[in-house]
């Protein structure tokens, strides 16, 4: 008998339908780091807002059983949040591309992106400590 996501560990199918049912490129452009690391996570592009883009993340993992460890925040123009579930804790982050500083981040707010999320999904270690965390992103 298949788990539903809420009770089963969240897998890289989940992370495809989260990223589906929000307003984002399906896209996985940091896929082959997270790999690398034998970890799930993604970066994505959106045409939505950065707020929007946070707001919609965060209830969907919200919805699929995930505890907020934190409220949704935005600090110095970057939204975050970190969640728990289980053994596993989840980590958004979501940047805008209207002020992009970089060569690619130009690059996809002139094909008229707007937002790039970054999520991560990762299993707790032994002893309870949660594993995610903004100083574990790839990007």
């Amino acid at each position: 008998m298949k788990q539903s996501v809420e009770k089963g560990p969240f897998v890289s199918s989940d992370l495809t339908r989260l990223v589906q049912g929000i307003d984002l490129d399906t896209v996985n452009r940091c896929a082959d780091a997270y790999e690398k690391r034998s970890e799930l996570g993604g970066c994505f592009v959106s045409t939505e807002k950065q707020d929007e883009v946070a707001r919609a993340v965060s209830q969907a993992l919200l919805n699929s059983g995930f505890k907020p460890d934190h409220d949704l925040r935005k600090d110095f123009g970057t939204w975050s949040q970190s969640l728990s579930r289980g053994d596993q804790s989840a980590v958004i982050v979501v940047d805008t591309l209207e002020d992009a500083d970089t060569e690619g981040d130009r690059a996809l707010r002139d094909q008229g992106f707007k937002s790039f999320l970054e999520i991560a999904v990762v299993k707790n270690d032994v002893s309870g400590q949660a594993g995610a965390s903004v100083s574990g992103l790839v990007r």
